[in-house]
């Protein structure tokens, strides 16, 4: 089999980032993949088959990120810690709904960080200059949405329908606004171009029912039949610009505009994902926060701080989660988010965690105020699983029955995840992640059918529980293991009760093959043992123990790289591998699990503390 590519790109429509998207539209969208525009179909809807009244509600849903996104853009630039700027640039014939996407979709962002500007034709004053003169004097300033209708393409698709383009006139004008674009780019503003096409026929009804309409008869101009008598000129003119001024620099994008909800629904989404790209962040305070604080305190009551720290305790949790559902959805819109930053806190009566969303991998478990799960001082490379925790092994363990798959340990740790919910129970707090079918797919298919979801209870006892599911029609083999890493004071001072006389595969260099031991297991050095049984074991970690129980596991695997091996990881720094043990829930090699199909399988894992 062929290296698994598990690039965002590779990804494409896997996963939970598209939100009823077949494909990311500015990939279904762009300029380049859609000319000749003779053939483009303007009653379509790429990439999108939900039908309108779904795509209402989920511009509705990325109108609440997008305001955001612009609020932060806003808020750094006024804090003076960016310079950034979009620039959304739209294009059309009469009533191909220029005005609705300002009312519809620009609307949803905080109006004081937008500049709109319509542009007629020039005045006596802008046409004594150079065309671009308008266009720079209505660019937007740092940390606004800039929203021009119409714009410096004007002087483009004006003079080729009048035939004064000519003798190579209109290469040198698509040129300079290249070339201007690429500078735009290089003040850090952001450009995005939307081109929207109305059909012929279309375009007449909505006139027609400009003068029928004496609410919207102030639309209509005798001038624009007129246009419409030019309505080939026109196409061409589109087709020379959108071939020509089409650049990584300054996009363009067609929108099918027959249907005006799907014409909102795709700019809505391509700008949000272009703010998701920007990645703009709230910025950092230039005052004392904690003087600050410590002086408006002193202006209220004892009582009135009471119901303040009441109610801002109240508010917290759902503050969290808010404050991580976003984070999720960014990561998911821009492709080169590292989404294990999107990191959810667990508080309950009984314990505290925490977990990202990429990989669905718990981090911290801390029954009584002690941590019990190692992680890594180092943060992940981007792309790359943390190092410790709780990381989910599927579909395969290592490099697989066959040593041949990459990446080592499967996919799922390396995908974000679906957070579903979660919820208290009694004093624990147990929350849920989810894996659609199709994540897992890989260039032989072999595990395109299986879904996934993970539960985790957070309380006296860390519990785990994943389930994997066959949603295809033919039976699947793979592999699974929760790689928990057990945080102890010292690996050689630890030992492993509940294994002897079990056989255990040595995977040690120079140490392999199958034996058993009649001791409980000690560290010397590096160990790394698949044994065939699932225990219970438990840790002994001086006077503390950690009771480790599984269910639906063939196998315990523990690991530990040891001193020398540990030189070997860029992500175990100095004598960390002192500080852990992976004591892992797995059904690995002859032990892989067959799901046929519309079954599905469970595996358990239990931390308690004795």
């Amino acid at each position: 089999m062929a290296k698994t590519d598990t690039s965002p790109s590779a990804k494409g429509g896997k996963g939970n980032a598209l939100d009823g998207w077949t494909d990311d539209p500015r990939k279904l969208l762009r300029a380049r993949a859609n000319v000749p525009i003779a053939r483009f179909e303007r009653d379509s809807t790429p990439g999108w088959d939900l039908g309108k009244e779904a795509a209402i509600e989920q511009t509705a849903k990325r109108g609440e990120i997008m305001a955001e996104l612009q609020e932060r853009l806003w808020a750094q630039a006024n804090a003076g810690e960016s310079d950034q700027s979009l620039l959304v640039v739209v294009q059309g014939l009469d009533t191909a709904g220029k005005g609705g996407v300002a009312r519809h979709v620009l609307a949803m962002v905080d109006p004081q960080g937008v500049s709109m500007t319509a542009f007629k034709k020039p005045t006596p004053t802008e046409a004594k200059h150079d065309f671009l003169w308008r266009i720079e004097k209505a660019l937007p300033k740092p940390g606004y949405i800039g929203f021009f209708d119409r714009s410096h393409y004007e002087d483009v698709l004006v003079p080729y329908v009048q035939n004064k383009l000519k003798g190579g006139n209109l290469e040198k004008r698509l040129d300079k606004i290249n070339r201007w674009e690429k500078a735009l780019g290089e003040k850090n503003i952001t450009v995005v171009k939307f081109a929207l096409l109305v059909s012929y026929k279309e375009q007449a009804e909505r006139l027609l029912e400009r003068v029928d309409r004496p609410d919207k008869q102030w639309k209509y101009s005798p001038s624009d039949i007129d246009t419409r008598a030019d309505w080939f000129e026109y196409q061409s003119a589109y087709e020379e610009i959108l071939q020509n001024s089409d650049t990584d620099n300054a996009p363009w994008y067609i929108i099918p505009a027959d249907h005006k909800w799907y014409a909102r629904h795709a700019i809505t989404e391509i700008i949000s994902r272009t703010l998701a790209d920007m990645n703009p962040q709230w910025p950092k305070p230039t005052y004392d926060v904690e003087a600050e604080r410590s002086r408006i305190l002193a202006t209220m009551d004892s009582e009135q701080l009471e119901d303040y720290e009441d109610e801002k305790a109240e508010k917290a949790p759902k503050r969290s989660r808010e404050e991580a559902d976003f984070k999720a959805k960014v990561a998911e819109l821009n492709p080169d988010a590292d989404a294990a930053t999107v990191t959810r806190k667990f508080d309950g009566k009984n314990a505290h965690g925490a977990a990202y969303d990429f990989g669905a991998q718990v981090t911290s478990w801390k029954p009584d105020g002690t941590e019990r799960l190692w992680l890594s001082s180092k943060a992940p490379k981007h792309g790359d699983p943390a190092r410790g925790g709780v990381p989910i092994c599927l579909p395969w363990f290592g490099n697989g029955v066959d040593g041949k798959q990459t990446p080592k340990h499967g996919l799922a740790r390396s995908q974000s995840w679906q957070f579903v919910g979660q919820h208290q129970d009694g004093g624990r707090v147990i929350a849920k992640w989810a894996l659609p079918k199709g994540a897992l797919a890989t260039d032989n298919g072999l595990w395109a059918d299986l879904s996934a979801t993970y539960e985790v209870s957070f309380g006296n006892k860390l519990r785990l529980q994943l389930t994997v599911t066959n949603e295809g029609k033919k039976a699947v083999d793979f592999e699974n293991a929760l790689h928990t890493y057990l945080k102890v004071s010292d690996i050689e001072k630890t030992r492993i009760d509940g294994l002897q006389k079990v056989k255990y595969v040595d995977k040690v260099p120079g140490k392999e093959g199958t034996r058993s031991s009649k001791s409980e297991i000690r560290f010397e050095g590096e160990t790394d043992r698949i044994y065939l049984g699932s225990g219970p074991v438990t840790v002994k970690d001086g006077t503390s123990q950690l009771q480790i129980s599984t269910d639906g596991a063939s196998n315990i695997v523990i690991w530990n790289p040891g001193g020398k091996r540990a030189k070997e990881f860029a992500d175990i720094k100095g004598s960390e591998w002192r500080n852990f043990v992976c004591v892992e829930a797995a059904n690995v090699l002859d032990d892989a699990l067959r799901l046929k199909p519309g079954k599905s399988h469970t595996m358990k894992y239990e931390v308690a503390i004795d």
